[in-house]
């Protein structure tokens, strides 16, 4: 599967501490290889998206045609309000 990173979410990427960083790139191939059932990752009620929780982080992604979209990735109460 291939990984897709938006712009908004390849510039918090950028940003964020080094940890956090490796821990959601990690995820992403996790999810990306279908290892991703030991995530904290989970459905948005009425939405196609999925969240994904590292501490107090959050990403919104989308799975599309054997593509992983990373839309967004930001603190935790800021990332949903988008």
């Amino acid at each position: 599967m291939q990984i897709v990173y938006l712009r908004d979410a390849r510039n918090v990427l950028k940003r964020m501490p080094a940890n956090f960083r490796d821990r959601f790139l990690d995820a992403f191939e996790a999810i990306a290889a279908g290892r991703g059932m030991e995530l904290d990752a989970k459905r948005l009620t009425g939405r196609s998206e999925w969240r994904l929780r590292i501490g107090g982080f959050r990403a919104i992604d989308q799975i599309e045609n054997d593509v992983l979209l990373v839309m967004l990735i930001g603190p935790r109460g800021d990332v949903y309000k988008k």
